[in-house]
């Protein structure tokens, strides 16, 4: 017997043939002439039931079957072969040319047939046809099965419709949404469902949309409500998609939505939280606006109250320190000790009291912005050593001792309010006296820092601060004195970092307790 000719093109895989014959010759022959083909591999068998074990282990491809198997007949084994495999083809040989027989072999499940004796030839593109014809349906079948898959499994509501607005088909998303569950096994009812649910539903939601897709062939977007099965209302995003078709009655639209009734929620939660915001942040404002006014009207009542007070009590007190003073210096010495004493307290009572009201008037005005600063360059060193020498009388009645100042080789030269800086720096030096202990030093260095600036460095051998008292040094009618026994004011300190802070220099401290204090000052150089 002759190979198959010509080769099985268009082949990419093996195939297995199953050959049913109870000739034997018929058979061996027909599997040594089928495996000559690449591709091809063939399995043989005489009755039924050896095909039906054969078909279990070898699940062919293409089933050749004789129709006269013995007693047996071919035919009868087409159903069972296809319960093993559906998709399985099934040849019948015959040597019957009868028409209405072939017609009987293919209403019994047959794909095809083909008369003996063979023309292998004819068998071989048979052979091939069929199972080209095969692998198209497979794939088809592949296809058919992932866009199922894909259309059941997305999230995204997919319906099918037609251009009236009819459902043909929903995916179990959209069935969730509408019937609350997954449409039935009986296709009427799933139909049923179609048409009393969600056919007049989308008609009703989507009728000027569905005719202007289809009109402008175009995809057209929107959002729209829906009522789910449960009554609720949903918001989608939709999108309307004609598929174009030769038959007018099979126009079919696409209809893809999003349930985005939790996303819109959101935004309105977050709009009506900003709405709030808003309101509560314009509120505030307000509040601030009222507070900031408020404190500003009660601050200048303060400088006014302060300033007013301050000048009423320098008239009184001008008064009773000049009497004082008179009495004090008695031409004809008629005090007693005790009375001269107390003339002198009273003297020192209203110095103290003086210096006060002075300062207090300094800080009511720089609080104010109502002083000017006389901006000028000057030699550091020359007001440094002024200072010091303008202390030196309060050190010695203190018994503290003014170590010898400390200057870089070169002259340095500031640029500040000369009378202001004196001010700042006489006022460090006599804090350094008067907080310093029995037999006390009081040093002043002055060093150049990193990018051109110069620190003056102002340190005593005092009893030193607490972090927390430290924290507080800078703060107006903070009287770190009262706990060091010493008498102030309390604004000394907040006056000269007012002060540099308008000559744009910067004042701190460092300090421990038991190791006294280091307050410096610092300015650009030049």
């Amino acid at each position: 017997m002759q190979a198959l000719k010509p080769k099985m093109s268009g082949l990419t895989e093996t195939y297995r043939i199953l050959i049913v014959d109870d000739d034997p010759d018929i058979r061996d022959s027909l599997k040594d002439a089928i495996e000559l083909e690449e591709g091809l591999e063939a399995a043989p068998a005489g009755d039924i039931q050896r095909a039906l074990d054969v078909a279990r282990d070898f699940l062919p491809d293409i089933a050749l079957l004789d129709i006269k198997l013995g007693s047996q007949n071919g035919l009868e084994l087409i159903l069972p072969l296809k319960e093993i495999r559906p998709d399985m083809i099934c040849i019948i040989m015959t040597a019957h040319r009868d028409a209405e027989y072939a017609v009987t072999a293919v209403k019994r499940g047959a794909d095809d047939y083909l008369y003996k004796p063979l023309d292998f030839e004819l068998l071989l593109k048979t052979l091939r046809r069929n199972l080209i014809s095969q692998g198209l349906q497979r794939q088809k079948t592949e296809m058919d099965r992932r866009f199922q898959a894909i259309f059941e499994q997305t999230f995204q509501i997919l319906i099918l419709m037609n251009r009236r607005g009819e459902v043909i088909n929903a995916n179990r998303t959209a069935w969730e949404l509408f019937n609350g569950g997954r449409p039935p096994e009986d296709e009427q009812a799933s139909q049923d469902f179609y048409e009393s649910t969600l056919g007049p539903l989308l008609r009703e939601k989507l009728s000027e949309t569905i005719e202007q897709s289809i009109s402008n062939n175009a995809l057209l977007r929107g959002e729209t409500e829906f009522v789910s099965h449960n009554g609720e209302n949903r918001i989608f995003d939709f999108s309307l998609k004609p598929v174009e078709s030769e038959n007018e009655e099979e126009f079919l639209l696409i209809f893809e939505g999003r349930d985005i009734t939790e996303r819109k929620r959101s935004e309105n939660e977050i709009k009506q939280l900003n709405e709030n915001l808003e309101a509560r942040v314009r509120e505030r404002t307000r509040e601030l606006e009222e507070a900031r006014d408020e404190a500003e009207r009660a601050n200048k009542a303060k400088s006014q109250f302060l300033a007013r007070m301050s000048h009423e009590l320098r008239t009184p007190l001008n008064a009773v320190m000049g009497f004082s003073q008179l009495l004090v210096h008695d031409p004809e010495n008629r005090l007693r000790d005790f009375e001269r004493d107390s003339l002198a307290a009273i003297n020192q009572a209203g110095e103290n009291l003086l210096e006060l009201v002075n300062q207090v008037l300094s800080l009511s005005a720089i609080e104010k912005g109502a002083f000017e600063l006389n901006r000028e360059e000057f030699p550091l060193k020359d007001v440094v050593l002024s200072c010091i020498n303008m202390a030196a009388s309060l050190a010695a009645t203190k018994n503290v001792r003014l170590l010898e100042p400390e200057f870089p080789a070169a002259d340095v030269r500031i640029t500040a309010d000369p009378l202001r800086f004196q001010q700042v720096l006489s006022n460090l030096l006599n804090n350094a006296i008067k907080y310093n202990k029995e037999g006390g030093e009081v040093e002043v260095r002055v060093l150049p820092r990193e990018g051109g600036s110069i620190r003056i460095h102002v340190r005593d051998t005092g009893p030193g601060m607490e972090p927390e008292a430290l924290a507080r040094a800078f703060l107006p009618f903070e009287r770190l004195s009262a706990d060091y026994q010493v008498g102030g004011s309390g604004v000394g300190l907040a006056i000269c970092n007012y002060l540099m802070q308008a000559m744009g220099g910067e004042l701190g401290a460092t300090s421990k307790p038991g190791e006294g204090s280091d307050f410096w000052l610092e300015f650009k150089a030049g």
